[in-house]
């Protein structure tokens, strides 16, 4: 990402100078950048927005009780963060009569869950409670197992969740949706064994529930019908920009910097980038200030850039 600074956002023409204003793309760091620039720079994806906007709508109308968890597949640059922001902000337009409706967007790496499974539900109970924020990482960090007591101190850190859950939801109502990216990641560090992975399929589909997850993932996390999960996620997949999406969104990241719309020269040079990139919308992000060039020159320095970042 851009943790060592930001001068490498300017250097690759990511936005305005960050003396006066944030970067409008945030390529590494999506969960930062603002929801009037997420919803500036939203290309297509509408259909697989709404399909996980109606899991959603059905998991209210079961709360409490049987819910539909999804899981977010794609490749990596694909756009399932910006994905998970843009549920976020969706969910935060919603009106908050009938079931009323939080969404919890965990850190995109979960550094401090490594060993003990229980910690997931600690930290998803820590967030309820404090709503993100640096304490709700150092309550939940490195939880280390104890032998013998996997199952009771999972079943404990339920009942924490579950009063948690009541403290921020009217008595039996409300639903709270949990997304967790780099799912595949999580399981393979937490729930390695089937014991643990049967808990927490169990977890997910107990009676009265009233957390729903909503998860991104690389690689698969229940297609294999030996495991627990087999099929415990309704699958939404991320396919690649077309070239026709590559140029919407050029244009869309031109009118929030402020700059016309493509003219024939730009549109012919995106339409090459777009072609070159395989339509993977964090290509697109790296390679639009290439359209603005007019040297090789130039266009070698911003590819220099980009292979050291």
């Amino acid at each position: 990402g851009f943790a060592a600074g930001e001068d490498l956002v300017d250097a690759v023409g990511f936005g305005m100078s960050t003396l006066a204003r944030s970067p409008i793309v945030r390529t590494f760091m999506t969960h930062e950048m603002s929801d009037s620039d997420i919803a500036a720079l939203s290309t297509g994806r509408e259909a697989e927005f709404d399909r996980i906007m109606s899991a959603i709508r059905r998991s209210r109308r079961a709360v409490p009780g049987m819910l539909q968890h999804v899981v977010l597949y794609g490749s990596r640059g694909f756009g399932k963060s910006f994905m998970m922001r843009r549920v976020e902000i969706a969910l935060q337009s919603q009106p908050a009569d009938g079931e009323p409706v939080r969404f919890l967007l965990l850190p995109e790496e979960q550094h401090n869950l490594q060993k003990s499974p229980h910690a997931l539900l600690d930290y998803i109970k820590t967030l309820l409670a404090h709503d993100g924020g640096d304490t709700a990482f150092a309550e939940a960090m490195f939880q280390w197992p104890k032998p013998g007591e996997a199952g009771r101190r999972w079943a404990d850190a339920a009942d924490r969740l579950e009063a948690a859950l009541d403290a921020v939801l009217p008595p039996g109502r409300g639903l709270v949706v949990v997304a967790v990216e780099n799912f595949d990641t999580l399981l393979a560090t937490l729930f390695a064994n089937d014991e643990d992975e049967q808990r927490l399929r169990e977890w997910l589909f107990r009676p009265g529930n009233r957390i729903m997850l909503l998860a991104t993932a690389t690689g698969t996390v229940d297609l294999d019908y030996e495991r627990p999960l087999f099929q415990a996620f309704e699958a939404v997949w991320l396919m690649p920009w077309t070239n026709d999406d590559c140029l919407a969104y050029f244009n869309r990241r031109r009118d929030s910097e402020g700059k016309p719309p493509l003219d024939a020269r730009q549109e012919a040079k995106a339409r090459a980038v777009a072609e070159f990139i395989g339509g993977t919308p964090r290509l697109a992000q790296l390679l639009g200030s290439v359209i603005d060039t007019e040297d090789a020159l130039s266009v070698s320095a911003t590819m220099d850039a980009l292979a050291d970042q």
